[in-house]
């Protein structure tokens, strides 16, 4: 009953134009104690292997995510350690879900001389993206602002007023909502065909959307490369997909599969490789 009531009040504040506005009220009024404890800085210094990494604290949203992910630890342990084991400076790493570019600029810093090419669909993301890119110096770096998906075109995403680590990709906006915003989409093989180098590594993190990007790279996936894989089983139900699919679209592509230890328990981390 409590989520129909939900529901319904969701969708009357919508029709009258002020779901964003309570949505940016209540996410300010949750995330104030990350916005005082940055209050007049700048950005926040990360130490990792001894490397300093640049991230922006502007914003309300920067300021929360480096609140609450990055203060005094690392964020997504396991998968840091993987990419710094598996990467080397001559790498060309495609960030695929940059978010605001913790792995970029992370790779980035870490790696002095490797090419980075990040996807973000987030407008505001996708500035604070180009902030923490510029803050670290980070020259050798190509951003792509929209989805990655099986076809280049148009897609929609949910709009978030302040930025959001949870952005999902849809296909049409039938109900002609209007926080449903349309966003450019590109296939990986078209994006690099293009370009005279290709990549060596991908990371991918879509929130349900892995086999629609995997199926707009089959061209890639026939060379020699490495994968990151964020799995979703719950939201590649919503894409008409599921975990297995998933891992059996990269056998198919004689990919060996190696499950990485993840502390998240809802999803599922991948490295593949051949």
């Amino acid at each position: 009953m409590k989520k129909v009531f939900k529901e319904i009040a969701k969708s009357l504040l919508r029709k009258l134009g002020l779901l964003k506005w309570i949505r940016k009220v209540m996410y300010s009024r949750s995330k104030n104690k990350f916005v005082t404890a940055f209050e007049g800085v700048s950005h926040y210094e990360y130490k990792i292997r001894n490397r300093v990494v640049k991230f922006s604290v502007e914003d309300p949203y920067s300021a929360s995510f480096v609140g609450y992910y990055l203060n005094n630890k690392v964020y997504e342990p396991e998968a840091v350690e993987l990419l710094m084991q598996q990467l080397t400076p001559q790498d060309v790493f495609v960030d695929v879900g940059a978010n605001i570019g913790y792995f970029t600029a992370v790779m980035g810093v870490c790696l002095p001389g490797i090419k980075l090419v990040a996807f973000e669909m987030g407008h505001e993301n996708f500035r604070i993206l180009g902030r923490n890119i510029e803050l670290n110096g980070l020259a050798n770096v190509q951003t792509f602002e929209g989805a990655v998906s099986d076809r280049s075109g148009t897609l929609f995403h949910q709009d978030s007023a302040v930025g959001n680590a949870v952005l999902k990709i849809m296909e049409d906006n039938k109900d002609n909502n209007p926080d449903i915003v349309k966003v450019k989409s590109v296939a990986l093989d078209e994006f690099f065909s293009a370009l005279k180098e290709k990549p060596t590594f991908v990371k991918i993190d879509v929130e349900g959307a892995e086999m629609k990007v995997l199926q707009g790279m089959k061209g890639l996936l026939e060379m020699q490369l490495k994968l990151l894989i964020e799995i979703h089983p719950k939201d590649l139900i919503g894409f008409g997909s599921s975990r297995e699919e998933v891992l059996e679209y990269l056998k198919f592509f004689s990919f060996t599969i190696q499950p990485v230890p993840n502390n998240d328990r809802k999803n599922e981390l991948v490295f593949a490789w051949k």
